[in-house]
């Protein structure tokens, strides 16, 4: 079977990547922000007039910084994931549409071609229609 949708696939492969760019980015920033304050700015080479006037220059401040950018950080990059899922969805709802519709259509043409009457059953083999029978029941 044919892949469609190439460019749609190509779209969602970027979207994953982009999320898992942006998580590996989210825990790395959460990591040095943590450091930052725990170990001082010289440890990580941050200019100290920076340093000064950075809100997160205290443990607290720090570990506050760091879940921001950990719920920031972690939604955006499970929004990114999540789209590129989505896409991946959408696509494989749309084969799956497409092969059911098949499927009926062969059903329903094998529907419509006549079938061939049974064959008579052999003379004097005492074959009686059974009770409730279709020759039986009244016509109407």
């Amino acid at each position: 079977m044919e892949r469609r949708y190439r460019v749609l696939r190509f779209i969602s492969t970027i979207y994953k990547i982009a999320g898992i760019l942006a998580a590996a980015l989210t825990v790395g920033m959460v990591v040095l922000a943590v450091l930052s304050a725990v170990l001082g700015p010289d440890a990580l080479g941050v200019p100290a007039f920076w340093y000064r006037r950075m809100p997160m220059r205290t443990v607290p401040g720090s570990v506050f910084g760091a879940l921001v950018m950990l719920l920031y950080g972690g939604g955006l990059a499970l929004s990114l994931f999540a789209i590129g899922q989505v896409i991946d969805l959408f696509i494989s709802l749309e084969a799956n549409t497409r092969a059911t519709t098949h499927l009926l259509e062969d059903l329903l043409a094998a529907r419509r071609t006549p079938r061939p009457a049974p064959p008579a059953p052999p003379p004097g083999t005492g074959y009686t229609p059974a009770v409730g029978s279709e020759s039986e029941l009244p016509e109407g």
